[in-house]
């Protein structure tokens, strides 16, 4: 095609990036007789134009690869993670660079393009260590995997290029950061924050922390603790794993056989498990912080909606946080304690947890889990870390949605499975998309700022589509 042979004769740092300007003058194109199809592929294509990019990928079983024996996802999993692997699209800036298992659609990027996010440039690999020559003589301000897991570190290994941002990996040992992604020190985290809490009582002490588990006997034992101070239910977690596979509940008197073999295949995998008492939870939500050479940035709050059983359904941003909670709840939330409002605790009281990160070579970004429940006796209480995710997160690619949406709106982000096509009363995700575009079309705020009040996005191609669909909706 004139696409292709165009691209091909271009050599670094020539691109067809060269070729266009901001804003993008499609019409005048057309006019000149240029073909449709070069037109739209000039329209979504991206490549820094000098300044350095930052490279991002998706490996959203990361925790998985912290054991030596490597936890392997299931093929729908996997089929999950590929679908989803343009989900770093929607944490670039303008000419960063996203690894990509395949090339998206043009059809999709111009969707996304249209919506107003800048497209980076698209590299196709499916190679589990890039090769040291991947990006040329290029330089790289920083490598930004969705995790630095184990299997990213061997995903960059042969990239020997100077950063000037974020983790080295040169500097960096990933067996330092692997007990970050344990969720048996969540206790450990809890104690740092509560630290700096100067006795605020919205807190909850670490009578709701988790306790770490390395045999049944013990499981029985502490179970038996925790039903005695009064905390009938429970959870158990395996301490690396990838969320609806790591959780059991346990609701009953006694452990089932089930419940048993389960815990005796994780203690064999992995060693140890985190025991804690269920909480009726009223309130999940997630912080957001990024860790810097110097510091930590507190980066945004959202509220995360769960399942019956635990599981995230979906995450919401919205200011102020709360507002849209029970009164009392709201109350709760907005109300200072000693000059101190909640989030002013937030970012303080992180501090110790950010410089322990920090003092093992990481840089980049890491979310805190917490919650509001009643207590035993009827109070509101905040558990302050249920996990910490040294990693990008959810609750991140939320708050990073958010920078196009205007002032004072609702995004919610949502990921649909198979199995939850029926409740939309379609057979497919791109019927699915079809009608999404008919309920939520995009709308723009007037004003000198192109920010959207309205609509819907699609966080993967709809039409390629088969295990799982991400959505983020503004309203």
């Amino acid at each position: 095609s004139d696409w292709e042979a165009f691209s091909k004769i271009l050599v670094h740092p020539l691109s067809p990036a060269r070729a266009k300007s901001i804003p993008f003058n499609e019409e005048g194109r057309r006019k000149a007789g240029l073909d449709q199809s070069f037109v739209r592929q000039l329209k979504i294509y991206s490549k820094s134009k000098g300044r350095s990019p930052s490279v991002y990928w998706f490996n959203p079983f990361g925790e998985n690869h912290c054991l030596e024996k490597s936890l392997q996802p299931k093929k729908p999993q996997l089929q999950w993670a590929k679908e989803l692997s343009t989900l770093p699209l929607f944490l670039t800036r303008h000419e960063d660079i996203v690894l990509l298992p395949e090339s998206p659609e043009p059809g999709f990027l111009e969707r996304l393009y249209e919506a107003g996010f800048s497209i980076p440039e698209i590299s196709v690999t499916e190679s589990e260590i890039l090769p040291a020559d991947h990006f040329g003589d290029r330089g790289i301000m920083s490598v930004q995997p969705w995790a630095w897991s184990p299997d990213a570190f061997s995903k960059f290994s042969l990239i020997n290029k100077p950063l000037s941002r974020g983790l080295n990996p040169a500097k960096c040992s990933k067996e330092e950061l692997v007990p970050f992604f344990g969720k048996t020190s969540a206790a450990k985290w809890a104690s740092h924050f509560r630290g700096n809490l100067n006795r605020d009582p919205r807190f909850a002490g670490d009578e709701v922390d988790g306790v770490t588990i390395s045999s049944v006997e013990e499981l029985e034992a502490e179970r038996m603790r925790f039903t005695s101070a009064g905390w009938q239910k429970q959870c158990l977690k395996a301490d690396y794993g990838f969320a609806s596979q790591s959780m059991i509940r346990l609701w009953e008197p006694e452990l089932p056989d089930q419940q048993i073999a389960w815990a005796e295949r994780q203690l064999e995998q992995q060693g140890q498990l985190v025991l804690e008492p269920w909480l009726e939870r009223l309130l999940d939500f997630s912080t957001q912080y990024e860790v810097t050479a110097d510091g930590v940035k507190l980066y945004g709050i959202v509220k995360m909606d769960n399942d019956r059983r635990g599981m995230i359904d979906s995450l919401i941003s919205e200011s102020p946080f709360g507002r849209n909670e029970a009164p009392d709840i709201r109350r709760f939330l907005n109300a200072p304690v000693k000059n101190q409002r909640l989030m002013q605790v937030y970012e303080e009281s992180v501090k110790p947890i950010a410089d322990e990160l920090r003092s093992a070579g990481y840089i980049g970004p890491f979310g805190i889990d917490s919650c509001v429940y009643r207590d035993l006796h009827g109070e509101l209480k905040i558990r302050p870390v249920i996990e910490l995710n040294p990693r990008f997160t959810m609750g991140r690619l939320t708050l990073e949605l958010t920078r196009l949406i205007a002032q004072g709106c609702r995004g919610t982000l949502k990921f649909i499975g198979k199995r939850d096509l029926k409740d939309y009363q379609v057979e497919g995700f791109r019927e699915l998309a079809t009608k999404l575009d008919q309920d939520h079309p995009l709308q723009w705020k007037s004003g000198s700022q192109r920010k959207l009040n309205g609509g819907w996005i699609p966080l993967n191609d709809p039409e390629h589509a088969r295990e799982a669909l991400g959505i983020f909706v503004i309203g």
